[in-house]
């Protein structure tokens, strides 16, 4: 059964999803209205599948549990290929294409983990794109104490491969994933994988958990963490791919027990999209805008000081998207480093995306 006909037979239209979610506010039709005029082909609803932030929310609020992301992203699938395409700005955040946004990023920063990889190892540190980008500094600390922990680990400085499967170009993914990632894994002798992303550990885990065990940082050095922070006045943002089974969620506010955590109105399982999910900004920039204003109001009304995050995709999010908050990644905190939080504000990735648009125009 596919998902639109499980959306077609589950959905009462209630419309408890459309008052949670941006997107579905935006199309204003509940997911049995949009599973309808999809199979009729509707003309309004053409590319509505790429508005959708693919976050879970709606399944999260539904007293039936309709997952509407899953069927967003099958209907995705046949209309994927032409739309990137079409859309440089697709293009360059895929990391099969010749040129890749995090890449020219990474090349601009002087960032380059090469002499943290030997040429075997067991545990696999997969910081993830964001984290490579957006706090250097953090990936070599971080790897320092996971080395003195456990003695055997690398640096594995690769996408998961993640925004090709979410994009819906399923069999580009399957072959980044088994042709470039798991065969880095295997060449290297690898048992496990330790990432900080909970995109790259949530995708990983549905792809490779027969092959590889895949922890968290946080559960490695949870004693190390342990007392760093103290007395704070802060509030967390909690990722969507850690929704419904809220490793990080669990994770983050343990190693924060000692300070005050104020939770906003969407946490842990109702937690709201930063505003990076599915790509939607390739497609509408001003919906991105949406979430990260309805997260701005949420954390005025916390009376906290500071927003904790514990996904540097978040983290960049809303450093490029605001100035009103301060927002901290968990691990810079209790690593006590620098990030790229400025280089972001003054939009040197976007600096960069324009250079690559100009010079492939």
């Amino acid at each position: 059964m596919s998902y639109l006909t499980m959306v077609l037979d589950k959905c009462s239209s209630c419309g408890i999803c459309v008052e949670e979610c941006a997107f579905l506010r935006k199309i204003g039709k509940t997911p049995r209205e949009i599973a309808e005029g999809l199979l009729r082909g509707d003309e309004e609803l053409r590319g509505c599948q790429f508005l959708c932030f693919l976050c879970g929310l709606c399944k999260a609020v539904c007293p039936n549990q309709v997952d509407v992301a899953e069927m967003m992203l099958e209907s995705r699938r046949s209309l994927a290929e032409l739309l990137v395409q079409q859309n440089m700005c697709y293009r360059i955040n895929l990391p099969d294409e010749p040129v890749f946004l995090i890449s020219a990023f990474k090349e601009r920063m002087s960032i380059n983990f090469s002499d943290y990889v030997s040429r075997t190892f067991k545990y696999a540190f997969f910081p993830g794109c964001s984290m490579s980008c957006f706090s250097p500094r953090a990936v070599i600390k971080l790897y320092e104490l996971l080395t003195e922990e456990l003695g055997d680990v690398g640096i594995l400085d690769l996408c998961c491969g993640k925004p090709l499967y979410d994009l819906g170009l399923r069999s580009r993914a399957r072959r980044w994933l088994e042709h470039r990632l798991a065969a880095e894994l295997e060449s290297h002798g690898c048992e496990a994988i330790i990432t900080a992303c909970p995109n790259c550990f949530y995708y990983l885990k549905s792809k490779l958990s027969n092959r590889y065990e895949l922890v968290t940082p946080y559960e490695v050095l949870e004693d190390y963490f342990k007392h760093k922070l103290r007395g704070v006045t802060l509030t967390i943002h909690d990722s969507c791919p850690d929704r419904f089974e809220g490793v990080f969620a669990e994770q983050a506010r343990r190693i924060l027990s000692e300070s005050r955590v104020i939770e906003m109105v969407h946490f842990k399982r109702k937690t709201l999209c930063c505003g990076a999910g599915g790509l939607v900004s390739c497609n509408d920039t001003t919906l991105p805008l949406t979430l990260v204003e309805m997260r701005l109001s949420e954390f005025a009304n916390t009376g906290a000081s500071l927003m904790v995050v514990y996904c540097y995709t978040c983290a960049s999010t809303f450093w490029s998207l605001q100035q009103s908050v301060e927002v901290k990644h968990l691990l810079d905190l209790l690593l006590n480093v620098e990030d790229n939080s400025d280089v972001v504000k003054r939009g040197e990735l976007g600096k960069i995306f324009m250079e690559i648009v100009t010079s492939q125009v």
